[in-house]
């Protein structure tokens, strides 16, 4: 039996004859990831760290001076507010209080005569 013909005589273009690599990975280097990491030496990580901490402390007085200088602005704000309330003739009205009176202690002689007296409107309202 004859092995069947095909009426191209080339192989087909999506077979080549050994791989071939993508454009894109000829410069890949795909055992890279493989690879142990970087070390860093002791004297590089000291550096790291002192760094690290002069930054931090840096950062921290930086805060520190911008609170003082918040704090400046609005004690020359309050003041302002004062000596022109000493100026000005114009006099804040006086609000009520909405909180209610302490209670006050009674002396014992007026608590005894209240307490009598709670009693005999009792008797008479029974």
């Amino acid at each position: 039996m004859a092995p069947p013909t095909s009426k191209n005589p080339l192989p087909p273009p999506f077979a080549p004859a050994r791989p071939s690599t993508r454009a894109k990975n000829k410069d890949a280097r795909p055992g890279a990831i493989d690879l142990p990491k970087q070390r860093r030496t002791p004297t590089e990580m000291q550096a790291i760290r002192d760094q690290q901490a002069i930054d931090k402390q840096e950062k921290k007085d930086k805060q520190e001076q911008g609170l003082k200088n918040a704090a400046e602005i609005e004690d020359e704000q309050h003041q302002e507010d004062v000596q022109r309330a000493a100026t000005s003739n114009v006099r804040k009205p006086q609000v009520a209080s909405f909180r209610p009176p302490a209670p006050t202690k009674l002396n014992p002689m007026e608590d005894k005569i209240r307490t009598e007296h709670t009693k005999r409107m009792s008797l008479h309202i029974s």
